[in-house]
């Protein structure tokens, strides 16, 4: 797929949150439905499981028995990266096997502004303002993002946060010492009312 066509697969897609400061479970579902419709049309020897859903409940996963870390999988097709680093990085057999043997993916279209406001809404209220810091001090041109986030003491903690430039070598070792920081951290139970401790 030349340049030029990889900035016009998107026309058409306009699948927007209808209230970002208030995104409801529905809403982000749909949302998140559509993009990864479009994604797998627009690569179709992407092979990753993507879990769509609200934020805390693939948050909450993170504690299960199995202890999988969470990817968001945060897309900009405005960065030129985009094209290049899903074509080349996340379509390969390694990446996507070590994806989807160790983790969960959360994904997310950031390239509206309205989709944008609404990630960083519910990173603010499920995560803490720090992770939506790190989130939002990336440029146009980082994307597209795996925000690796562990659940440590009690709390969700980024582990990395790999770039669209990254390369395939440098994507797989990152991954690795992320799964294995995982395996290794100190899981402590949620708190007694069911709600997630935010990043202080």
């Amino acid at each position: 797929m030349d340049e030029a066509n990889s900035n016009t697969m998107f026309k058409g897609y306009d699948e927007n949150l209808s209230d970002s400061e208030n995104p409801s479970a529905d809403d982000v579902r749909t949302v998140q439905e559509r993009f990864t419709q479009v994604l797998s049309q627009r690569y179709p020897f992407l092979r990753l499981e993507f879990d769509c859903g609200p934020l805390d409940e693939a948050i909450v996963s993170m504690i299960s028995p199995d202890r999988r870390p969470l990817i968001l999988y945060i897309h900009n097709d405005r960065s030129v990266a985009t094209h290049i680093f899903c074509e080349r990085v996340l379509c390969t057999d390694k990446i996507a096997s070590c994806l989807d043997e160790n983790f969960t993916i959360w994904p997310w279209d950031r390239t509206s502004d309205i989709n944008y406001t609404g990630l960083l809404v519910m990173l603010n209220k499920h995560c803490g303002q720090q992770i939506k810091d790190v989130i939002s001090s990336f440029a146009t041109d980082d994307y597209p993002l795996l925000c690796c986030l562990i659940w440590n003491e009690g709390q969700v903690k980024v582990a990395d946060t790999i770039q669209g430039t990254t390369s395939i070598d440098d994507t797989l070792n990152r991954l690795n010492q992320v799964r294995d920081s995982s395996d290794s951290s100190v899981i402590s139970p949620p708190p007694m009312n069911g709600r997630i401790l935010r990043y202080p």
